[in-house]
């Protein structure tokens, strides 16, 4: 028998996914947060909220605002006002990924 290989993670393999994933369901550090830089507060709230069940705990004069949701996540929203240059700057591929059944469902929203 030959065990297949995860591409992004090549000792991932058939024989030993039992083992690591009990290790990270043992061993792994829980996300708390993350922080995204957006140039209107109000509409990423709103996004977030109507879209993906997120729920704003606090907003801070629509400059800071924090989400959070039933995994106890935290989405921090910061304007791009407190940057110095005023800026949103992302690294060239960075980007954020949503479960949706296909692509059609991503496009419609």
């Amino acid at each position: 028998m030959t065990s297949s290989k995860c591409p992004i993670c090549p000792i991932y393999t058939d024989v030993l996914k039992p083992i690591l994933w009990h290790h990270l369901m043992t061993n792994h550090m829980k996300l708390n947060h993350i922080n995204i830089v957006v140039t209107d507060i109000p509409a990423a709230i709103n996004l977030f909220e109507k879209h993906f069940g997120f729920s704003c705990s606090q907003n801070r004069k629509d400059v800071i605002a924090v989400l959070t949701n039933s995994d106890e996540f935290a989405l921090v929203l910061w304007s791009s006002k407190l940057n110095k240059d005023h800026t949103v700057r992302y690294p060239e591929n960075f980007h954020i990924g949503f479960y949706q059944p296909d692509r059609e469902s991503v496009v419609a929203i």
